[in-house]
């Protein structure tokens, strides 16, 4: 009896794991990913981030994450967050800007993930993130005529890309 609730046991933890797999390699596919280590040093960098980043793993891999943001983002609230939240070990979502390899600044919708050992100690942060670029360089041209964001598009946005306008450092129209 009490090895048959083990097995009971463990064959749910089984099912739970496969399910989490399920979810992290869907999440994988589709999203660019970044793992860093507590301090915030990249560990691992997936095709989807190497191919819209513009970037190879091995140009990646041992560089604190701080080496790809943009000088003067460094001076914004966002990127003091993004600082703080990876050294209290904290999680945080929001429009970080990050250098491509080609130089040119991109606008990431991301969530960075603290991930924690059963010892409650960080192992790693996961960082799952889409190119907002394109939507943001449309939304700022000139006589974008119906492309150009109304009002109430910009709160909406804003909700939905987590402040994105407090990370361009103006309001949004209320």
């Amino acid at each position: 009896m009490f090895n048959s609730k083990l097995k009971k046991e463990n064959q749910q933890l089984r099912e739970e794991l496969h399910s989490i797999e399920q979810i992290k390699n869907s999440l994988d596919s589709e999203m660019l990913v970044l793992q860093l280590d507590p301090q915030g040093r990249i560990e691992l960098v997936n095709g989807n981030f190497e191919k819209e980043m513009l970037y190879r793993s091995e140009q990646l891999i041992g560089r604190n994450i701080e080496d790809i943001v943009p000088e003067h983002v460094k001076k914004l609230d966002f990127y003091q967050r993004m600082k703080s939240a990876i050294s209290r070990g904290e999680h945080l979502n929001g429009a970080f800007r990050l250098l491509r390899g080609n130089g040119e600044e991109a606008w990431l919708r991301s969530i960075l993930q603290p991930v924690k050992g059963s010892d409650g100690r960080i192992r790693n942060f996961s960082m799952h993130s889409s190119d907002l670029t394109r939507t943001i360089e449309t939304s700022r041209e000139p006589g974008a005529g119906s492309r150009q964001a109304s009002p109430h598009v910009l709160r909406t946005g804003r909700s939905q890309l987590g402040g994105l306008s407090g990370v361009l450092g103006q309001a949004a129209p209320r």
